[in-house]
């Protein structure tokens, strides 16, 4: 099972577009997800900010812009204090896309 697990450090210095493999190693993923879902159903898929953008990408292509159902904020427990620019990143996001037209936020049970 250890090759369903994503290891950062398998990325080098010399990778001409660091975030490929993620991106590779998802979009299989992702492609099994989709299916294996029901017509009338979604995928929610947290991420943080160093992959949201690509992630929003890749999933467009797979499940079809038209199908996005929305990108919801998740507040983080614990957020890191050593940040870049001093903005603190107490975010991470939950992409949502639905299978097709049939899926209905009401039936969702949280």
């Amino acid at each position: 099972m250890d090759d369903f697990k994503y290891d950062d450090n398998y990325i080098t210095k010399s990778d001409g577009y660091i975030h490929s493999k993620w991106i590779s190693f998802m979009e299989v993923r992702l492609k099994i997800a989709h299916k294996l879902l029901r017509d009338n159903g979604a995928i929610f898929i947290s991420v943080d900010d160093n992959e949201q953008a690509n992630l929003k990408l890749l999933c467009d292509s797979i499940f079809g812009e038209q199908n996005f159902a929305g990108m919801i904020p998740w507040r983080k427990r614990t957020a890191k204090t050593d940040v870049p620019f001093g903005i603190s990143q107490d975010y991470e996001w939950i992409l949502i896309y639905a299978k097709s037209e049939m899926f209905n936020l009401n039936c969702v049970i949280i």
